[in-house]
C-alpha cells in the first residue's frame, strides 16, 4: 500500500498500467482457449473478491459468451475484453462485492434508481 493513503483510494492505486495489461492478457488467454472454462475465467475476473453464490455469474459468463459469439474488435481481440476486464478491475476495487449494486467504493447507501 502506498503511504498516506487509505481506503477506497488504495485499492484505486494497486491497478496500475501494468496490472491492467497483464489482466488484459490473462483474460484474453481464457477466452482464447479451444474450450473456455468459465470457472476458471470466473476466477480471474474475480480475483481476490468472495461471491457465496458463484451460479448466477457463471450464467452471465454463458450468456456474455453466446452473446459476443466470435467477435472481435478491429484492433484484434474479442469483442468481450471489454466487458470483463471491467469488472475484474471492478472486483479489484470494491471493497466489497455487495457493493456492486450501489456503484459506490462503500455500502453505506443503496444507489436510488
Amino acid at each position: 500500500m502506498m503511504s498516506g493513503i487509505s481506503g477506497p483510494e488504495a485499492a484505486r492505486a494497486r491497478i496500475t498500467v501494468e496490472s491492467h495489461l497483464a489482466l488484459s492478457a490473462t483474460i484474453n488467454w481464457h477466452l482464447a482457449a479451444r474450450k473456455i472454462d468459465l470457472g476458471a475465467l470466473l476466477r480471474v475476473i474475480l480475483g481476490p473478491a468472495r461471491v457465496s453464490d458463484r451460479a448466477p455469474l457463471l450464467e452471465t459468463l454463458s450468456y456474455l459468451r453466446c452473446a459476443y459469439g466470435e467477435r472481435r474488435r478491429k484492433s484484434g481481440p474479442a469483442a468481450v475484453l471489454h466487458c470483463l476486464r471491467t469488472a475484474a478491475m471492478l472486483a479489484r476495487i470494491m471493497l466489497s462485492p455487495a457493493c456492486w449494486t450501489c456503484w459506490a467504493p462503500c455500502c453505506t447507501t443503496r444507489r436510488k434508481t
